[in-house]
């Protein structure tokens, strides 16, 4: 599933009212995926696609895509845990969200943010290994996880090493 990825900055995080003000859409993300054979039960063989990599899409400065990152780190698997629990939540299965990667380098934090297409009911699942300041895979509020977030900020430096 392509999703949009987002960044928080630390000065954002700072004059934050809401995420949706403070994060910055950007590229776009994909998950590649393998298709792997498994032995299960009594020697019956199962076909399941796993993922593999993310290729994010870069806007060139004439408006076209390109390739600008392949990358095969921890969170293309968390990622696509996040979606699997997400798709599981009722009110994820009962509204309209859309998925996009938030990526708060400045608290080193990762979530999949649901923005929910029919009003300002957001959500946020924390991908591992982010802060454990912040439990992995949990459902939050936007409200409250930009609590938590800007507790994380205030004791970080703002700083070129830290994209704050």
């Amino acid at each position: 599933m392509p999703h949009q990825v987002a960044h928080l900055p630390l000065g954002n995080i700072h004059r934050a009212a809401s995420l949706r003000m403070a994060a910055i859409l950007g590229d776009w993300r994909f998950l590649v995926h393998e298709t792997k054979r498994r032995i299960v039960a009594d020697n019956d063989e199962r076909e399941e696609r796993v993922p593999i990599a993310a290729a994010t899409m870069v806007m060139t400065a004439t408006g076209t895509y390109e390739l600008g990152e392949l990358n095969e780190g921890p969170f293309v698997a968390a990622t696509e845990e996040a979606i699997r629990r997400a798709e599981k939540l009722p009110e994820v299965q009962k509204g309209r969200f859309e998925a996009v990667l938030l990526i708060v380098p400045a608290v080193y934090v990762v979530a999949l943010w649901l923005q929910d297409r029919d009003g300002d009911a957001d959500l946020l699942l924390t991908m591992p290994p982010s802060n454990p300041a912040l439990m992995p895979y949990r459902p939050m509020t936007s409200p409250a996880f930009l609590d938590i977030v800007h507790k994380l900020a205030q004791k970080a430096p703002s700083d070129g090493v830290t994209r704050g």
